[in-house]
């Protein structure tokens, strides 16, 4: 394997941070459905005479848990390019025009999705916590929403820098990461020892 460079290593620690953090909106996932099912499953059983009752506020959890589930994944979705594309006329194009149109589309998304993220945390993080503003607002001893506001402006600035770092990548003609760059390449040496050895085969 090929000894990585400053720019690989530095793409590296990225691509792993990125990673982590949408690790962290699969926990919120998970933590959606147990929830889910666990009141559906009390509220079945009070319905048939158990003394039980479903878990309070089950809707504002689960809503304010996808915004987790969203907001700490795209970045990361991002990076790896798992976003939609359409490239039906772009594809065509020269490749230095279709780089020049990837860099100018990420270079929108950087500054947009970084100015809602800012927006983000003057109108609705610091709003939470000057409000002191919860998850159930009839409830004083409700869970405090400021975590979740956190989530979405903190998110948001992770996928403006994903865009950002995307250019980097484009710029510096990595658009893959390291690890990717190097399944592509384990994958394209096994193709061709397969057909060397289905060439070999028919010789035989």
């Amino acid at each position: 394997m090929k000894e990585r460079t400053l720019f690989d290593q530095v793409d590296h620690v990225v691509y792993k941070v990125l990673r982590c953090i949408s690790y962290a909106a699969t926990v919120f996932l998970v933590a959606i459905m147990l929830v889910s099912f666990i009141n559906v499953l009390l509220e079945k059983l009070h319905q048939v005479g158990v003394p039980v009752n479903g878990i309070p506020n089950t809707v504002n959890w689960v809503q304010y848990m996808n915004v987790c589930v969203v907001y700490l994944a795209t970045a990361y979705v991002t990076l790896e390019r798992g976003h939609s594309g359409l490239d039906l006329l772009t594809r065509h194009y020269p490749k230095w025009l279709q780089k020049a149109f990837a860099i100018l589309a990420y270079a929108c998304g950087t500054v947009v999705i970084g100015y809602i993220s800012y927006l983000g945390y003057i109108k609705v993080f610091a709003v939470q916590l000057e409000r002191n503003t919860r998850i159930n607002e009839t409830l004083a001893t409700a869970f405090p929403a400021w975590p979740f506001g956190l989530v979405y402006f903190a998110g948001m600035g992770l996928l403006a820098f994903s865009c950002l770092w995307a250019i980097v990548r484009i710029c510096a003609n990595r658009p893959v990461a390291t690890e990717g760059r190097d399944i592509e390449e384990e994958t394209r040496q096994k193709l061709a020892e397969d057909a060397a050895k289905a060439e070999e085969g028919g010789e035989a």
